[in-house]
């Protein structure tokens, strides 16, 4: 298992970087120029231990996608702290795996994800968008903004302690701690929403929720644009409802309160 660096200017990724050829089990780490990588990108066969763009890496991988595996022996990462707009990856036209994705930019970039399956995505900061054929199994975020597109396999967890989650697909469990989960799409339906201490959980269209456990944090449903139903609410006073402005309604078909129950506004 070898480690290579971008040593070599060149558009060409796999020039680029010293030895001119990467295989299994290797480390690839951008930690210099400005360069716009075009080509040398498409490398879905190969499974990386680490790829790892450095906020010394000022470039962008931007007309074609990064394409690798980092799933070896499930300790693989993808690391994205660069210094540059944008970065586009995939994976094996989705049937690969990404084990760890990490998106953190120096300067707030974007990351773009298509055709891939991230097993766990850690946002901290800048963007990450993915497209309906960008499957996340975990999504961790202390900051930052993230949008997972309609039409995508469902989540299993997300968790907010920070930042701003665009969620239209489908997710299991949400835990909103912080930061705000929005959801505006019919296709999303989540199974269990543990909402607390400063989380906003923002409600456009869809959201029938199977069972809420909301002490604190705020159920916005100010832009609710149809009818939705909370089937188990168990909710304290710490936990302000923002009421509809539209006319549409919401049910909470079983209600347990602690205390006097939710304020709203």
């Amino acid at each position: 298992m070898a480690t290579f660096t971008n040593t070599v200017r060149d558009p060409n990724l796999i020039t680029s970087i010293a030895g001119g050829s990467i295989a299994d089990g290797d480390t690839v780490r951008l930690t210099q120029g400005k360069d716009a990588y075009t080509a040398g990108l498409s490398n879905p066969t190969i499974d990386l231990l680490l790829f790892h763009a450095t906020p010394g890496f000022m470039g962008d991988i931007a007309d074609s996608a990064l394409d690798f595996e980092c799933n070896r022996t499930a300790t693989g990462k993808m690391i994205l702290e660069w210094s540059g707009q944008v970065i586009r990856i995939t994976s094996n036209a989705g049937s690969g795996t990404i084990n760890e994705l990490q998106v953190n930019p120096a300067q707030n970039g974007q990351v773009s994800a298509t055709a891939c399956l991230i097993t766990t995505a850690i946002v901290s900061a800048g963007t990450l968008l993915c497209s309906d054929s960008a499957a996340v199994t975990t999504l961790s975020q202390t900051g930052g903004v993230t949008f997972l597109d309609k039409g995508g396999t469902a989540a299993t967890t997300v968790t907010l302690n920070g930042g701003s989650c665009n969620l239209n697909r489908d997710v299991t469990t949400a835990n909103v701690y912080a930061g705000q989960l929005l959801i505006d799409s019919t296709t999303c339906t989540p199974t269990t929403v543990n909402l607390g201490g400063s989380g906003v959980v923002k409600i456009k269209q869809g959201g029938n929720i199977t069972t809420l456990n909301a002490q604190s944090g705020t159920l916005d449903l100010s832009e609710l644009a149809q009818d939705i139903t909370i089937a188990t609410g168990n909710v304290g006073p710490g936990l302000t409802i923002i009421r509809p402005r539209s006319g549409a309604a919401y049910t909470i078909t079983t209600q347990n309160n602690t205390g006097s129950g939710p304020r709203f506004a």
